[in-house]
């Protein structure tokens, strides 16, 4: 259940009342879905985080995506880690120096 105030906020109470009781604007929406929309959360996250009265859902959302962020940094640098390799190994080719690997 929502209700509209009068700086056009609509407030909705949180489904568990021993949690706090989230208020939900149009100014935090707004830059929320776009934050999310560059992180690269999947659409159907970013409404189920928007949409929903439960902190608890909203930071289960987000942490999940936090470890999907984490392991594609893991991936890029490994994968960064391995062109360097193969970067350097040709430069010290192209110099006339034996490569180590």
């Amino acid at each position: 259940m929502s209700s509209a105030t009068a700086e056009g906020r609509t407030e909705r109470p949180s489904a568990h009342p021993s949690l706090e009781v989230m208020t939900v604007t149009v100014a935090t929406v707004v830059p929320a879905e776009r934050i999310l929309r560059q992180l690269g959360m999947p659409p159907e996250e970013i409404r189920a985080v928007l949409d929903t009265d439960d902190p608890r859902q909203v930071r289960r959302h987000l942490e999940l995506h936090r470890e999907r962020l984490a392991e594609e940094l893991i991936d890029r640098r490994r994968r960064l880690a391995a062109l360097e390799r193969e970067l350097a190994d040709a430069a010290l080719e192209r110099a006339g120096v034996p490569s180590a690997g």
